[in-house]
C-alpha cells in the first residue's frame, strides 16, 4: 500500500519517464524529422499517434491522476480511499501508455516493411489491445478511489470549497472514462487490422483528454488554488456555472464536429469563449483586481513588522522560485488558443476556408498551457504535498520558464508561416527543448522528493 502522505510521487515520476521518453522524446524524433523533411514512410503516422497518446494518457494523465489522488479528498474535506489501489493503477496507466508507445510502431513497421515477419505483427496488435485494456482497467480504478472517498466524506455545507468546481471536476471523471472506453476500442480495432486509429476517431480522443479531462481539472485546480499562490480575487461563484456550461456544450459540439463540421465550428467559438471568460474572470494575466487579501480584518500593531515581508505581490518568500511566471504564459498561452479557436470557428461559420493550421492550437495547449502549467503547480504544489517547505532549484524553475515558452514558441510560430527562413530551423528544436524542460523540471522534483527539508531549505 502506499502512503497516502506521498501517493503523487511515484505518479509524478511515472508521468515524468514517459514524457521524456515516448512522449517528448518522441516528439524530438517527429518534430526534426518533419522539419528538415527527412524521408518518412507511412509509419511515421503510427508513431504520430503514439505519441500524442503518450503526451495525453502518460504525461498528463498520470501526472493530473497522482496530484488528484492527494488532493481533491482534503478538497472534499475527507482522505483518500481505497487507496491499496493506487498502486495497481499506476502499473496499469504504465503498462498501457508502454505498450502503445512501443507496440503500434512496430505494428506499422513491420506492416509496411517487413510483411513476412508475422509474428511480430502479431505480438504487436495483441500488444496493442492489452494496452488499451489496461488503461481502461486503472481509470476506473481511479474513479473508484475518488468516488469512495467522497462518499464517505461529510455531507457538503452551502459553503464547502468544492461545490463551485464540482461541475468541472464531474466533466473531467466522465470524459476521462470515455475516453478510456474509446481507446480501448480503437486499440481492439488495430488488433484486428491496419495499425491506424481512424483519423476522426483519434481526434474526438484527443478532445475528450485534452479539452474533456486535462482543461477542466486544471480550470478546478486555479480556482482552488491560484487565488491563494498569486494572490488573485476568487472568481465569483455565479459565473463559473454559465462558463461551465457554455464550456461543455462547445465539448460536445467538438468531439461531434468530427462528424459534421458545423458542429465543430459551433463548438470552437463556444470553447474560446467559455475559456476567455474564465480567464477574465480569474484574474491571472491582467489582475485588475485588488487581492482577496485587501479585504482581511488588518492586522494587530507591530505584527508585520515582525515578520519577513513576502515577495511583492506575493505570499511566499521566492521559496518556489518564479513559478508565477509559468502559471501566467501558461494562460497566456491559453487565451492564445482560445482566440484562434473563436476566430477561426467564426471564419469558417461565415463561409471562409480554415483561417489557421489546426496544429497551432492544438499545440498551444498542449505544450504551452497544459505543460507550462504542470510545470508551474509541479514547483508550487507538490514540495507541499510531500512534506517539503521549498522547492530544491530555484535556478531549475527559472530554466523551465524560458525552455518550456521557447518549446511552445517554436512548436506553434513556424505554422504561421513555413516557408519563412527559419521557420523549420526553429520548429525542429522545439522538440528537444520541450525535453530539456522536463528534464529540469524531473530533476527539481527528484532532487525536491529525495533531500531533507533542511538541504530543500536552501535555495541554488
Amino acid at each position: 500500500m502506499m502512503d497516502q502522505r506521498h501517493v503523487h510521487e511515484p505518479f509524478v515520476f511515472a508521468a515524468l519517464a514517459l514524457a521524456l521518453t515516448a512522449g517528448f522524446g518522441y516528439a524530438a524524433v517527429i518534430i526534426a524529422a518533419l522539419a528538415f523533411k527527412l524521408p518518412l514512410g507511412v509509419w511515421w503516422l503510427a508513431l504520430v499517434q503514439a505519441h500524442g497518446h503518450a503526451q495525453l494518457f502518460g504525461w498528463a494523465g498520470l501526472f493530473v491522476v497522482g496530484v488528484g489522488l492527494f488532493f481533491l479528498p482534503r478538497l472534499r474535506g475527507t482522505t483518500l480511499a481505497r487507496s491499496e489501489l493506487a498502486p495497481w493503477t499506476l502499473g496499469c496507466f504504465v503498462v498501457g501508455v508502454t505498450l502503445r508507445a512501443f507496440c503500434q510502431p512496430v505494428v506499422a513497421i513491420v506492416e509496411t516493411q517487413m510483411p513476412q515477419a508475422s509474428l511480430y505483427a502479431a505480438l504487436g496488435r495483441f500488444g496493442t489491445l492489452v494496452s488499451g485494456v489496461v488503461e481502461v482497467i486503472g481509470v476506473l480504478l481511479f474513479v473508484t478511489m475518488i468516488v469512495s472517498s467522497f462518499r464517505r466524506a461529510r455531507p457538503l455545507s452551502a459553503a464547502a470549497p468544492i461545490i463551485p468546481v464540482q461541475p468541472y471536476l464531474a466533466t473531467a471523471f466522465v470524459s476521462l472514462v470515455v475516453a478510456a472506453a474509446l481507446n480501448a476500442a480503437l486499440s481492439t480495432s488495430i488488433a484486428l487490422r491496419g495499425y491506424l486509429f481512424p483519423g476522426t476517431l483519434d481526434n474526438a480522443l484527443v478532445h475528450l483528454m485534452m479539452y474533456g479531462f486535462v482543461i477542466p481539472i486544471a480550470l478546478a485546480l486555479s480556482v482552488r488554488n491560484l487565488p491563494l499562490f498569486l494572490r488573485l480575487t476568487s472568481p465569483p461563484k455565479r459565473v463559473l456555472l454559465p462558463i461551465f456550461i457554455l464550456y461543455v456544450s462547445g465539448l460536445v459540439l467538438r468531439v461531434a464536429g468530427e462528424l459534421e463540421q458545423v458542429f465543430g465550428s459551433v463548438g470552437a467559438v463556444l470553447q474560446g469563449v467559455a475559456l476567455l471568460t474564465f480567464i477574465w474572470s480569474l484574474d491571472v494575466l491582467l489582475r485588475r483586481k485588488a487581492p482577496w487579501t485587501a479585504s482581511r480584518t488588518p492586522p494587530p500593531a507591530g505584527y508585520v513588522e515582525t515578520r519577513k515581508p513576502t515577495r511583492r505581490n506575493y505570499p511566499d518568500y521566492g521559496e518556489f522560485g518564479r513559478f508565477e511566471l509559468l502559471v501566467i504564459s501558461a494562460y497566456a498561452w491559453l487565451a492564445f488558443a482560445s482566440a484562434l479557436a473563436v476566430i477561426g470557428g467564426a471564419a469558417t461559420l461565415a463561409g471562409f476556408p480554415a483561417l489557421f493550421n489546426p496544429d497551432i492550437e492544438r499545440h498551444a495547449i498542449a505544450v504551452g498551457f497544459i505543460t507550462l502549467l504542470i510545470f508551474g503547480m509541479a514547483v508550487r504544489m507538490l514540495p507541499g504535498f510531500s512534506g517539503k517547505s521549498r522547492v530544491a532549484s530555484a535556478r531549475l524553475v527559472l530554466g523551465t520558464v524560458w525552455l518550456g515558452n521557447l518549446a511552445a514558441l517554436f512548436r506553434v510560430a513556424p505554422l504561421f508561416a513555413p516557408d519563412l527562413p527559419g521557420a523549420n530551423i526553429a520548429l525542429g528544436a522545439s522538440g528537444a527543448l520541450g525535453w530539456l524542460a522536463v528534464a529540469c523540471l524531473a530533476v527539481n522534483m527528484w532532487r525536491t522528493f529525495r533531500r531533507n527539508d533542511k538541504r530543500a531549505n536552501q535555495i541554488s
